[in-house]
């Protein structure tokens, strides 16, 4: 199997030289060229893909320094060289300290050192791909085993006040299809110990318990189910407005309509999310309102959204299980 060719882009204002460069080493290398730097964005927002740039210094419109800098932020990958024929050395140090060039190279060029500088500089960009492919498989190995160590945590509590499995199983659902999941860099994911891992489930049950405490005047599940509900709704991002909460009774079915305006929340399973006490009220009181729903044969429909947390709460006079509509 042949190698991939290096793509590079030349940026140059002279048409005779984008055709020498061509025609000298377009043999070797993927080679476009551009007569000026906004050619350059325009192709590269259009998903054009280099390995390489190398940019004129002097030129009409947009100078080399300001092309690099330009494409050093908005395509950061692509490794940058600036050629001149003038020893400026301001718009060198420019090049070196805001645009974080591999380095220049002089008019007239020597072909051997063209080829020298757009082999190395592509040999750096292999490098880092390789550095940041190793960054996020280890951010998510420790992100899987963080979520692994949350979720056996919170199926012990489950199991300590007699929820069963498929309450569990429909609250990760939930959690998964609902909260906000942030990015993450590994080095945070390092950040957490044990110790603060054992605090947030403590949280987690005694929040679970002053809730449960705070529905035991309600006689039957059907009421602490919808009281629950309406705290949770009201506990919701944008959760106070009027029309957030409609309900309707049809042959002894119970309908509501929530629409709580903002996501959901953070889950208390996302590493990099907040965790604070309005997260983990969240969370205790999605749980309670799967549990007191389950034996009434209620369900809960949620909507994919991630602009919104949304959906229908039903619950009708048959006994049985809930079900879930995903």
């Amino acid at each position: 199997m042949s190698t991939p060719q290096i793509r590079v882009a030349f940026v140059d204002d002279e048409p005779r030289t984008l055709r020498a460069f061509q025609w000298e080493f377009g043999e070797h290398f993927h080679i476009k060229t551009f007569l000026e730097g906004s050619e350059l964005l325009t192709a590269l927002d259009a998903g054009e893909q280099f390995d390489v740039l190398i940019s004129d210094q002097r030129m009409p419109g947009m100078t080399g320094d300001e092309v690099l800098k330009e494409v050093s932020k908005r395509y950061p990958p692509i490794r940058r060289l600036v050629m001149t024929a003038y020893a400026d050395v301001g718009p060198l140090q420019i090049c070196v300290n805001e645009a974080g060039i591999d380095g220049y190279l002089e008019k007239p060029w020597d072909p051997d050192e063209v080829r020298d500088f757009i082999v190395k500089a592509h040999g750096r960009l292999l490098q880092a791909r390789s550095r940041e492919l190793r960054r996020i498989a280890a951010g998510n190995d420790r992100w899987s085993s963080i979520q692994k160590s949350r979720i056996s945590g919170v199926a012990q509590m489950c199991e300590a006040l007699g929820f069963n499995s498929t309450v569990q199983t429909s609250f990760y659902q939930a959690l998964e299809l609902s909260a906000f999941f942030r990015p993450f860099d590994w080095s945070d994911l390092l950040l957490i110990d044990s110790s603060s891992e054992q605090e947030l489930i403590l949280d987690f049950l005694s929040s679970i318990e002053s809730l449960m405490l705070l529905g035991s005047k309600f006689n039957d599940p059907c009421r602490r189910a919808l009281f629950y509900w309406w705290m949770l709704l009201k506990a919701c991002p944008e959760g106070q407005g009027s029309s957030f909460f409609k309900q309707c009774h049809a042959n002894g079915t119970i309908f509501l309509s929530f629409d709580a305006g903002a996501p959901f929340g953070d889950s208390i399973f996302d590493p990099c999310g907040d965790r604070d006490p309005k997260t983990i009220r969240r969370n205790a009181l999605l749980l309670l309102v799967i549990q007191e729903l389950q034996p009434l044969g209620g369900s809960l429909l949620l909507v994919p959204d991630n602009a919104r947390f949304k959906g229908d709460l039903l619950m009708g006079p048959e006994s049985g299980r809930a079900t879930w509509a995903m």
